[in-house]
């Protein structure tokens, strides 16, 4: 229902917003980067599918407009809340390939033994997921995802090379900066969004080049996590040891 899809996504948005807001407080140490990335994958996919939905209701001269597919020879009234849906949606596109490359990137350099791994006593990537995590230990919608789920994942990494997972990292970075582009040039774009998607690109060129920094480095590299362009949207800054 139109109610049920509303409720949903404000859960989305407050579950989003409390990991990326760490980023920010510089909350996580660099093992847990990809962890925070891979759940935020998960939620900006349930979020891009949420306001797709509400978007689908709209009329179809409406979305052609709002998408700026032809032209209506009769008038078509784009109201506020057309053009708020519109940029739910594409920010949750951008946002969601943006997560992917980042787990993706930060999963590679993990598999090159660059990011430290807590492996001792009381502070393992499970306890340390499970720290993380609880706080959504109370919902029941989105289901809450395990480290179980987390490990499988990045054990389907370990099939291929480190070399094709950063380079297919990059590809999810170009289709990220795309995304934001198409949005900042949006005529129903707010101010406050094209700002943001102008610094999401930076963002998203600054970690494709990082991509290939480390590659031409063979892994002899030191790595950071920097917010150079958005607050809550690091950038991997990767220098020679």
């Amino acid at each position: 229902s139109i109610i049920f899809n509303w409720c949903f996504y404000y859960v989305l948005r407050v579950m989003t917003k409390a990991l990326l807001i760490g980023f920010e407080l510089e909350l996580y140490s660099k093992n847990e980067v990809n962890m925070i990335f891979f759940y935020l994958d998960f939620l900006f996919v349930y979020m891009d599918s949420n306001r797709t939905v509400i978007k689908g209701k709209f009329p179809p001269e409406v979305r052609d407009l709002l998408h700026g597919i032809g032209t209506s020879k009769k008038k078509v009234k784009i109201s506020s809340y057309h053009k708020t849906v519109f940029n739910q949606v594409e920010w949750a596109q951008g946002m969601r390939l943006y997560s992917r490359g980042m787990f993706r990137m930060v999963s590679a350099l993990m598999l090159r033994d660059v990011l430290p791994n807590p492996n001792v006593a009381n502070d393992t990537l499970a306890q340390r997921y499970e720290n993380r995590f609880k706080m959504f230990n109370g919902l029941q919608i989105p289901k809450r995802l395990t480290y179980e789920d987390f490990a499988r994942s990045t054990q389907v990494d370990e099939e291929a090379k480190s070399e094709q997972i950063l380079t297919n990292a990059s590809e999810t970075f170009q289709e990220a900066q795309k995304t934001f582009k198409r949005l900042s040039e949006s005529e129903f774009a707010s101010e406050k969004v094209k700002a943001d998607c102008a610094n999401m690109i930076k963002t998203c060129v600054a970690n494709s080049l990082a991509n290939t920094m480390f590659l031409k480095l063979e892994g002899n590299a030191n790595i950071e996590f920097v917010n150079q362009f958005h607050r809550q949207a690091p950038v991997v800054k990767v220098t020679k040891k």
